[in-house]
């Protein structure tokens, strides 16, 4: 071994992606210049579509996910006709964002999963282009297997939204009514959302699913003051009417 050689080295990698590829330069105070480059690509196949997908990383001996994003219209958790796939929707993968999105087909092919290694496995709320859609699933926990593409659906529902003004009728005025507790209640009678009001009687509530509702003050809240309301507004939320605005309510004093 020389003592008085001299030698510099740099090198470079990218190992993310569709392929693999690092590259080495080499040089020393003989003016012996050298440069060392490698590729690689993994390759693995989604088995909905039977398209081969590349993968920076060696993907053999790891797990892989075909993960369908499709808008649920008629809500019963399945694709069938009348569903519509979603595009450009991304996912978590131990809470942690991946790259990969969906495709025109609603389908994202995710591979190079850790084998035998408990996945949680979620859809990325903050990618879907309409607040108002809402996963069916928070997510789903896998265990992935090494050489096998597990196939997995990702329901979407159409939710609603609602709005109006809480007022209180005493002495011949009637005035917004604040922190005030409201209620939406489904077909059988359970509370599916809550809110409260604002200073100036105000309230909405969104992420609403299809269905019939009722909406009222807590029952608990009026037997407390000694209020009324003479009423419960029924309404609908459907796929083409996803907005209810307006809907108020005026309580008064029971014994008024």
């Amino acid at each position: 071994m020389r003592l008085d050689l001299t030698e510099a080295s740099a090198s470079a990698s990218k190992s993310v992606g569709s392929f693999n590829l690092s590259a080495g330069l080499r040089y020393n105070t003989d003016s012996v210049l050298s440069l060392d480059a490698r590729f690689s690509i993994g390759l693995g196949r989604e088995p909905r579509e039977n398209k081969w997908v590349p993968h920076a990383l060696a993907i053999a001996g790891r797990g892989s996910v075909s993960a369908r994003v499709f808008l649920d219209n008629n809500e019963d958790g399945i694709y069938n006709e009348g569903d519509e796939p979603i595009e450009n929707v991304g996912f978590t993968v131990n809470n942690g964002y991946q790259q990969v999105r969906t495709n025109e087909s609603g389908i994202a092919f995710m591979t190079g999963l850790l084998e035998y290694a408990p996945v949680n496995l979620a859809l990325a709320v903050s990618t879907l282009e309409d607040p108002l859609w809402t996963p069916a699933l928070e997510g789903i926990r896998i265990v992935p297997r090494p050489g096998q593409a597990m196939q997995l659906d990702f329901p979407v529902f159409t939710s609603g939204e609602i709005d109006g003004t809480v007022y209180l009728s005493r002495k011949g005025k009637t005035l917004p009514a604040g922190r005030v507790d409201i209620e939406v209640v489904d077909e059988r009678g359970r509370v599916v959302k809550t809110t409260r009001t604002e200073y100036d009687g105000f309230y909405v509530i969104s992420k609403l699913p299809l269905g019939k509702y009722r909406i009222r003050v807590s029952r608990e809240q009026l037997a407390r003051l000694n209020l009324s309301t003479d009423t419960e507004p029924a309404f609908e939320i459907t796929a083409d009417d996803q907005f209810k605005s307006g809907v108020d309510i005026t309580m008064t004093l029971a014994d008024q």
